[in-house]
């Protein structure tokens, strides 16, 4: 080899070297990436605690779902309208006895122990990927490479148009594509002229489909409204869309008409529409009024326009946390995210709301709503990674103590109350009360007479502490008040259990009078 030859060679192998080096370049994590991830886990970590706390047992579930007709109505739909409550039941029930082990991980992310066994994993993968490319074929791995010039259907693709429902019956398929202009040897509005073409089974038809084709969307869309329900079942049942349903299987072919030309023309689009109807309403007939062959076909059938329907729907997806996550990244009490609503969009029926941080529009959405065009400013916000890196590390760089903002003191909580107080001066002695009481189980809660309750036990300087134990199946709370149990709830929820209490404060002011004698000396 000469020496030209050589060095051409190594040039060559230096640049193929430098290509590979190139393509293995990995892409570097940015500072949006980890925020949305940690924020993400904090949310897997608490709403995983809620459910193990607050669900129900499935024993408890599977006993209430067999009384329905001892609960009221409002229960009976929680527990009915989607398996959401019921899958949570199993789960908690699982973890109980110990088989979902795995949700530990989940539940003590914080801790480094729970991932130890993570290392053996890694070793074992990177040994493995070694073999692979040291020429050792995993004969296991399913090969991707087909014999060549042969057409490979993917999987789970079915034929389409589907295979059409066979009618086999010689009457019914005669009347399905006949015309009335052809029927010239009966009366008009005879027996015989109503049974000699299409018109009658088209009118079966119509309400056979509109049945069917509402039950196929309910089960393609679970979580639409009636609303969006009904625009969906239209864009299937639209005399376009079923006049090209009629000519995928040549239905216009096999019409028999009198009609003139001009006439066909003008008309053929709803003419080739009704026919594909008379042939559902003479399935219909023929099967015994039974819709279930008829309602699997006509769901293959309509396969293509649902799936457009989800694709549009998918790009109009609503984060309704975007907001939340939003101010999680980087809002504060001394600067949050700010909504302004400008104007209607470019329709009379949307909104435009931009949102802005320091005065700096980080985000802009229209929507059919304010609160929709808010939520989608939210999103856009959360895609201007450089204004979510730039606000991440204001926050993160101010004070604590700066990032708290104060009541003003003629706040309107303030003035609640004071009104209170005037209410606990007017309202009735009472004399050996035996505390710690119990609060009925089933009193109402207000979740607003938490704060109200807290406010004033502050403005009293009074020393308070909620105990909240588990027993059983449920939980008991326990105020305390200048370490004197007061008073005692108990719920299946440990929040409502912790409500109670606060609301029954605020319903029996005879207690807060009593307080107020016993431990405040002076009353402002």
């Amino acid at each position: 080899m000469s020496d030209e030859e050589g060095k051409r060679k190594r040039q060559k192998t230096d640049k193929g070297s430098g290509e590979e080096k190139k393509s293995k370049k990995k892409t570097k994590i940015s500072l949006v990436q980890c925020l949305e991830t940690e924020y993400a886990v904090n949310k897997l970590t608490s709403s995983l605690k809620e459910v193990l706390e607050v669900s129900p047992s499935y024993r408890e579930v599977a006993k209430a779902l067999d009384n329905l007709g001892d609960y009221e109505a409002a229960v009976v739909l929680a527990l009915t309208r989607g398996p959401k409550l019921v899958h949570a039941s199993k789960l908690k029930t699982l973890y109980k006895h110990g088989k979902l082990d795995f949700l530990n991980l989940i539940l003590n992310f914080n801790d480094p122990k729970v991932f130890a066994e993570f290392e053996d994993l890694e070793s074992k993968y990177n040994k493995k990927k070694s073999d692979n490319k040291s020429g050792k074929k995993d004969i296991n791995k399913p090969s991707n490479e087909d014999e060549e010039g042969k057409e490979v259907r993917p999987k789970g693709v079915e034929q389409y148009p589907p295979p059409l429902l066979p009618l086999t019956d010689p009457v019914l398929r005669s009347k399905v594509f006949t015309h009335k202009s052809a029927v010239t040897q009966a009366e008009e509005d005879s027996i015989e002229a109503a049974n000699s073409s299409y018109e009658r089974l088209e009118y079966l038809g119509d309400a056979v489909l509109e049945l069917a084709v509402t039950s196929i969307v309910m089960k393609e869309f679970p979580a639409s409204s009636e609303g969006h329900l009904s625009v969906c079942r239209q864009q299937i049942v639209s005399n376009s869309n079923l006049e090209n349903y009629s000519k995928l299987y040549g239905f216009p072919e096999k019409l028999s008409s009198l009609m003139s030309k001009e006439e066909t023309d003008k008309n053929n689009g709803k003419i080739y529409a009704d026919i594909f109807e008379a042939y559902i309403g003479a399935l219909y007939v023929q099967n015994n009024n039974d819709l279930t062959m008829i309602q699997e076909w006509l769901g293959k059938l309509a396969r293509p326009v649902i799936e457009a329907m989800k694709m549009k729907r998918d790009k109009s997806y609503l984060n309704k946390s975007a907001k939340e996550k939003l101010y999680a990244l980087i809002g504060s009490a001394k600067s949050a995210p700010k909504y302004v609503t400008l104007d209607n969009g470019p329709a009379r029926d949307e909104w435009l709301v931009q949102v802005e941080m320091e005065g700096e529009i980080i985000g802009k959405g229209i929507g059919g709503s304010v609160k929709d065009a808010r939520t989608r400013a939210a999103m856009a916000a959360l895609e201007n990674h450089n204004a979510i890196r730039k606000y991440n590390t204001m926050r993160s760089t101010t004070l604590r103590e700066e990032s708290l903002v104060k009541a003003p003191e003629d706040s309107e909580l303030q003035k609640e109350v004071d009104d209170l107080i005037e209410k606990i001066k007017m309202s009735k002695n009472v004399k050996n009360v035996s505390f710690p009481l119990r609060v009925p189980e089933n009193s109402g809660v207000i979740p607003e007479h938490k704060g109200l309750i807290m406010f004033l036990f502050s403005k009293w300087n009074l020393q308070t502490e909620l105990k909240c134990v588990k027993l059983n199946d449920q939980f008991e709370t326990t105020f305390v008040v200048e370490g004197k149990s007061i008073l005692t709830s108990y719920s299946q929820h440990k929040k409502r259990s912790n409500l109670l209490c606060y609301t029954y404060f605020y319903k029996n002011l005879h207690i807060l009078k009593l307080l107020m004698k016993e431990y405040v000396k002076e009353q402002s």
